[in-house]
């Protein structure tokens, strides 16, 4: 598996990677970078852009470099940096051009290479080989490619094997399909060149819009990394996740995943704004993960067994319980317990307006499914609205569900037969027998003390609720 354990935090192993005078991997902290999106040819612009990123706290620089000419415009923008105090190391982001991979190898301190199009072009072609043919094709690749790791290995350039979902070739797509694993063995296949040549100084990356896919990706080629003692770092990143706050999430739940399984060595959040905006992002993001407070969470569990197919997404078997659960979409819960009182604008806030014509506030689109008052009042003339309120308070209104703390709930008398909503926390729930458990009206609200620890501490809930 790609995991030592599913419930308690490992950071993943991994060999250091020198880039310029900020090596990665290993014992290093994660590396945040971002990408210019000038014209390479505008030398100006692109030196301009490039500081404004590397002053927003950037460790590295990304530069597109898609012919062998615009490496000559990345050697003058090099220049240009260094006239400026600016040091920060440049990575050239190559297109289809091994010729512009070897030159630009001579001039940054890394080098982004895409397996799907450095050699292979694509023609959307569905191709037959049989394995003595696919081994000649490796051959290929393998006399295309050696050239470029020549040149790195005497420059000491680093090189970012970045594998793209929407680009893998026709060769990989023919055998393996447009998916994970095609993913995964296009790296492998060029990893496998790499080790062979005794070059190391490798980052690798598993690219996808879709947070799920670059999730199980990654997840697939640590795992065939390990079969084969490999322990090469990967970036991170959600290819083109947006703007705003669709972009944020995206990146948040493609890398944070990661991050939270101890994988990740340097990340990018790509957002369509100015490339200096997606840094904060991305130092938000590392920063939930600070492996030492990591450590504080250690389940009593005895069993790591994993409650899924870490490579599949599967939704987790439950009951329905007023229509959550089950296969449900999950609902969205607007807090607004910490209010003094409940305005007009807290529940327009929550995604509701109010219609003149109705004389009340009416659901939209965005509306919350419910709202959590704490020890609030229901506002007058917003009685259409499904309410969670403290079990203390909790009237048998209709559409007003109480919320318990789990011991609390065991005693309680005022329970409804249709919808108990009960915390948990994660400190409690490993001492708390729930065996004889059968109340088929809960919804369990699990309660995670430190965002950290998210991840683990909800996998070993799971796991205990299965069990």
């Amino acid at each position: 598996m790609y995991l030592k354990s599913y419930i308690k935090y490992n950071k993943r192993a991994t060999v250091e990677v020198n880039i310029g005078h900020l090596p990665m991997g290993a014992k290093h902290p994660v590396r945040v970078q971002s990408m210019t999106n000038t014209s390479t040819k505008d030398i100006k612009a692109t030196t301009e852009q490039t500081i404004r990123i590397a002053k927003a706290g950037a460790d590295y620089v990304r530069i597109t470099v898609p012919t062998k000419k615009d490496a000559e415009f990345l050697g003058e923008i090099k220049k240009n940096l260094l006239k400026a105090n600016c040091n920060v190391p440049l990575i050239a982001d190559i297109h289809f051009s091994p010729e512009a991979a070897i030159a630009s190898a001579e001039i940054c301190e890394k080098v982004r290479v895409n397996p799907g199009n450095y050699v292979d072009s694509k023609r959307f072609k569905s191709l037959e080989y049989s394995d003595k043919e696919y081994a000649q094709e490796i051959e290929r690749i393998t006399e295309r490619f050696l050239p470029l790791i020549s040149v790195c290995k005497k420059n000491k350039t680093a090189m970012r094997i970045g594998t793209n979902h929407g680009s893998l070739s026709d060769r990989i797509m023919s055998r393996y399909g447009d998916t994970p694993l095609g993913m995964a063995e296009s790296t492998m296949e060029f990893l496998r060149i790499c080790k062979a040549e005794d070059y190391n100084d490798i980052v690798i990356s598993m690219k996808a819009s879709n947070p799920i896919v670059m999730i199980h990706a990654c997840r697939l080629v640590v795992q065939k990394m390990n079969a084969e003692n490999m322990n090469y770092p990967l970036h991170l990143g959600v290819t083109e996740a947006g703007e705003g706050r669709e972009g944020r999430i995206k990146s948040a739940m493609g890398i944070g995943s990661l991050l939270a399984d101890g994988i990740g060595g340097t990340v990018r959040v790509s957002l369509t704004e100015a490339p200096e905006l997606e840094v904060p992002v991305a130092q938000e993001i590392c920063a939930i993960f600070n492996p030492e407070e990591l450590k504080i969470f250690a389940p009593n569990e005895k069993k790591s067994d994993f409650y899924k197919d870490p490579y599949v997404y599967q939704k987790r078997k439950s009951f329905e319980v007023e229509h959550i659960g089950a296969e449900n979409t999950a609902p969205v819960i607007a807090d607004l317990s910490c209010n003094s009182e409940i305005t007009k604008k807290d529940i327009e806030n929550a995604g509701f307006r109010f219609s003149l014509s109705k004389n009340q506030f009416v659901s939209t689109d965005t509306s919350a499914d419910f709202i959590y008052i704490g020890n609030n009042t229901i506002p007058k003339g917003i009685d259409n609205m499904k309410f969670i309120t403290d079990a203390k308070n909790y009237t048998n209104k209709e559409n007003t569900y109480p919320l318990y703390a789990y011991k609390a709930f065991i005693k309680a008398t005022k329970k409804t037969s249709l919808l108990n909503f009960v915390k948990i926390t994660s400190q409690e729930f490993q001492d708390i027998n729930l065996e004889n458990f059968d109340d088929k009206s809960v919804v369990f609200i699990f309660e995670i003390e430190n965002k950290a620890f998210a991840v683990q501490a909800g996998r070993a809930f799971f796991l205990h609720l299965m069990k």
